[in-house]
């Protein structure tokens, strides 16, 4: 919004509301008002409705392309919508957003580094369950980057041989003709496709029927209360549907998705799968493709054993 107020001045050079604009972000660090993990101004201009509403069931294979850590590209013309898209992605990861520190450099690892055996849970506590589940997720650490709009000075960087993953964006048509040397999944804005490259990505990301049936009924939900007018939020007004409650879906399904794969690696410490006295039918992870958990384990955020957290400052 003050980006928007600054350029209809139409008088660069009076900077005056941005210099006002970073005091008040002072005075807000200062009074402590940045401190809430749970304020809702993190996700401002981050569309989930619109995301879900025009990628449907590719909204959860983008999700799940995240957690692998492949060479993802986006492409667009609109540099807003470009961007808008990529952190309404990755803001489905709890607690990620306000996690970026070491996204700019893939020699980065401060938020590693830091990290430390979760000793406690207290279940009736958000912030504890996700702490200890492992959340949030770092798929930007060691070797990764995340650059929602990625500019020509940057492609050795991109290629550099430390640069093992990432999540870049791009306005520029040089990338697109360069596909397979800079991704291994494009994700095209202006044609709203998505193009896989590699096929052994390609078959990892393909959605089991207990995954499909979840992101339809979502996507259902959505199209339901779609208006054109307000694509922001329900035509009911009403949480179903709405910006917090598809976080919260989201959420659960990460949850349950951690909880299954380690009860799916309990059961196999025990045996119990090759012994034949637990069937694939009652294994929980079954439903989020065992060909997608075993690439998933061999990623740097996969949450090893025990579950680790960020040590409280």
């Amino acid at each position: 919004m003050v980006t928007h107020a600054w350029f209809a001045q139409r008088e660069f050079t009076d900077v005056e509301i941005l210099r006002r604009f970073q005091e008040s972000l002072a005075d807000e660090k200062a009074r402590g008002d940045l401190a809430d993990t749970g304020s809702r101004d993190q996700y401002l201009g981050m569309s989930l409705r619109e995301l879900i509403h025009e990628y449907k069931w590719q909204t959860l294979v983008l999700l799940k392309c995240c957690l692998l850590q492949p060479k993802m590209l986006f492409f667009g013309s609109r540099c807003d919508k470009l961007c808008m898209v990529q952190f309404a992605l990755i803001s489905l990861i709890p607690g990620l957003i306000r996690n970026l520190q070491d996204c700019a450099d893939p020699e980065l690892n401060a938020y590693e580094e830091k990290l430390a055996p979760s000793t406690s849970l207290q279940s009736s506590n958000r912030t504890s369950l996700l702490q200890f589940m492992g959340l949030p997720l770092q798929i930007f650490g060691k070797g990764a980057i995340f650059g929602p709009y990625t500019p020509l000075q940057q492609l050795d960087l991109l290629a550099d041989v430390g640069t093992k993953s990432y999540l870049v964006g791009s306005t520029n048509s040089l990338l697109l003709q360069q596909r397979d040397r800079y991704s291994d999944i494009l994700i095209n804005l202006d044609e709203g496709t998505v193009n896989i490259t590699s096929p052994s990505l390609k078959s990892a990301l393909t959605l089991t029927a207990a995954d499909r049936r979840w992101i339809d009924l979502l996507t259902q939900q959505i199209n339901e209360t779609w208006d054109e007018t307000n694509p922001s939020r329900p035509k009911t007004l009403q949480y179903a549907g709405s910006e917090e409650y598809i976080r919260s879906q989201f959420e659960s399904y990460i949850l349950g998705l951690i909880s299954s794969v380690k009860f799916h690696n309990f059961l196999a410490q025990q045996g119990d799968v090759s012994k034949g006295t637990f069937t694939s039918e009652e294994d929980p992870a079954v439903d989020f493709g065992l060909e997608w958990i075993a690439a998933w384990q061999k990623t740097e955020n996969y949450p090893e054993a025990p579950l680790r957290r960020r040590p409280d400052h």
